[in-house]
C-alpha cells in the first residue's frame, strides 16, 4: 500500500518487503525494515528531550564524524570502559584540568616519547 502526494511526499507500507518506508520532498528517509530502522536526513538530524536522551547497544555502537565531533556536557562528563579505553590523535593530543590533572594507573603508569620529553611545574616532587 502506498501513499503520494503531488509534491513527493510518501508512506508505502509493504507486507511482501515486510517494511515501512517514508520519504518527504526533501530528501529526508526513515526505513522500518527487518534488517533495522535506517533514518536518512539530506540535511541535519535534531533530537531533543525535555529530561534525556538514551542510546543503548545490545553489542557494539560507532560514531563517526566527517570533520569534526563535539561532546560537551553543563556540570560533568563521564567516560568508562569494562576492559580497555584508548584515546588516539593523528597529530597532538591534550588534555587540560582547570585546577587539576590527575592521571593514575593502579598497577603501573608511564610516559614516553621517542623524541624530547618535557616535564614542568613551578614545583616539581617525584615520589
Amino acid at each position: 500500500m502506498q501513499f503520494e502526494t503531488p509534491g513527493g511526499n510518501s508512506i508505502t507500507l509493504s507486507e511482501e518487503d515486510k517494511a515501512i518506508k517514508i520519504s518527504d520532498q526533501n530528501g529526508n528517509k526513515i526505513e522500518m525494515t527487518q534488517d533495522g530502522i535506517t533514518m536518512e536526513s539530506s540535511k541535519a538530524i535534531t533530537l531533543k528531550a525535555g529530561t534525556e536522551v538514551k542510546l543503548e547497544s545490545g553489542t557494539s555502537f560507532a560514531a563517526k564524524a566527517g570533520s569534526e565531533m563535539k561532546l560537551e556536557s553543563g556540570t560533568s562528563f563521564a567516560a568508562k570502559a569494562g576492559t580497555e579505553m584508548k584515546i588516539e590523535s593523528g597529530t597532538s593530543l591534550g588534555a587540560k584540568g582547570g585546577t587539576e590533572l590527575k592521571l593514575e594507573g593502579a598497577a603501573g603508569a608511564e610516559l614516553s616519547s621517542s623524541a624530547v620529553t618535557k616535564v614542568k611545574g613551578s614545583l616539581l616532587k617525584l615520589n
